[in-house]
């Protein structure tokens, strides 16, 4: 075994076991473990992931921000960030522009986007930032019929009515069969 995973196995279950593990969740003892920023992330990740499920949210964020900060082109450093920041426009555009080719982290950024429109969807404000993501997206190839049709059913519900018919369209184009695409497309 790596003398990584037996560092970091070692303190994961005196964290697991523990009832009061202080200083065991300093992230100074999880990055002691790596010895490159790969190893650091995997066990900043376990140590937000041991946090989250003591439900110390607030403790966890800022492990996660580091983790993104020690790999910025990992989706799922930044996945974990988004969902600690409450969705947070800021970590999301960040996160968008870090990892544009990931589908959760492109779909996030449409919400933020249209998150207006979601709290007034009978008359949503004008969205010009929502407009050319959407033009960007319906003129390439970059995204499956079923993240398409996600797409789609979102800025719907967020009243962008001419928007969310460009994204069903392109869904449909390529939906295979997928019923969900088709029905969004109707």
């Amino acid at each position: 075994i790596s003398p990584f995973l037996r560092d970091l196995y070692t303190i994961w279950l005196a964290c697991y076991e523990s009832e009061d593990p202080g200083l065991l969740l300093r992230p100074e003892s999880w990055t002691a473990c790596g010895r490159d920023a790969m190893e650091r992330s995997i066990a900043l990740n376990q140590l937000y992931i041991l946090l989250c499920r003591r439900q110390d949210f607030a403790a966890a964020r800022p492990i996660a921000e580091t983790a993104v900060a020690n790999q910025p082109a990992i989706a799922l450093h930044w996945r974990f960030l988004i969902g600690l920041s409450s969705g947070d426009a800021a970590v999301i555009r960040r996160a968008h522009e870090a990892c544009p080719s990931d589908s959760e982290i492109w779909l996030a950024y449409l919400l933020s986007l249209c998150r207006d429109g979601l709290a007034q969807p009978a008359d949503p404000p004008a969205a010009p930032d929502l407009a050319e993501a959407i033009q960007h997206t319906v003129s390439q190839e970059a995204w499956p019929s079923a993240t398409l049709t996600r797409a789609a059913e979102l800025i719907l519900r967020a009243g962008y009515e001419t928007l969310a018919e460009q994204v069903a369209r392109k869904a449909t184009a390529s939906a295979r069969s997928l019923l969900p695409a088709y029905i969004i497309g109707l």
